[in-house]
């Protein structure tokens, strides 16, 4: 299938909603079925039924899905609101830690969404000084950190988040990162740790001025 439109998009929804299972393998098979392949045009107004058929395909096992497909819905809504004419069906699915998540075209700005903590820079160079320098030197990214169970939503550029990160206390980034740092095919990675044990580095999270969740 080439190109899906809204009327086409409800008979795949209502296709899998009357199916006999509804588990992900049955409508990752459907949409297989249909010929929807990464490549499959999906016009505008179609975009809202095709995340929801998005979602269901989804492993259950998978911890990392609803992040996932919350960084495909913001990619979405922001291609509508540039007046996008369609998308790919590739782009309902989060992007590799090798892509933009998001990229304004017109303002040249690349973002890349976060949800919550865990995993969170890639890097090639196996420090937090390295990570940092690597991260800082791309000045038109920026983090979209929405994580609405700590209250928080900021978008700033990576130089303001390690700034605001280290004025915390005396420690510097190593208050925030796990100190264990992984090494996988895609360079090493930085994960934060949890922020919602800590009642202090939470309240100082949402304190931030650039934080705008519930504005």
């Amino acid at each position: 299938m080439k190109r899906i439109d809204k009327e086409k998009a409800m008979e795949i929804g209502t296709r899998i909603l009357n199916s006999s299972k509804k588990d992900y393998l049955t409508v990752r098979e459907i949409l297989k079925d249909e010929g929807v392949t990464p490549t499959t045009q999906i016009l505008p107004d179609a975009f809202a039924i095709m995340a929801k058929v998005a979602g269901w395909t989804y492993n259950p096992a998978d911890k990392g899905r609803n992040g996932k497909h919350k960084e495909a819905v913001k990619r979405l809504r922001f291609k509508l609101d540039c007046g996008a004419t369609f998308t790919t069906w590739s782009e309902f699915f989060a992007h590799s830690t090798k892509e933009k998540d998001i990229v304004d075209k017109e303002n040249r700005l690349n973002y890349e969404s976060k949800t919550s903590v865990g995993d969170f820079n890639y890097c090639r160079y196996g420090t937090i000084e390295q990570m940092r320098a690597s991260y800082e030197r791309k000045v038109n990214d920026r983090l979209d950190w929405d994580y609405p169970s700590a209250g928080i939503h900021v978008i700033c550029s990576w130089a303001e988040f390690f700034k605001y990160l280290e004025s915390y206390n005396d420690k510097g980034l190593a208050t925030w990162y796990k100190s264990n740092v992984k090494l996988t095919s895609n360079g090493y990675v930085f994960a934060l740790q949890e922020i919602k044990t800590s009642k202090k580095k939470l309240a100082y999270l949402q304190a931030w001025e650039l934080n705008t969740f519930g504005k």
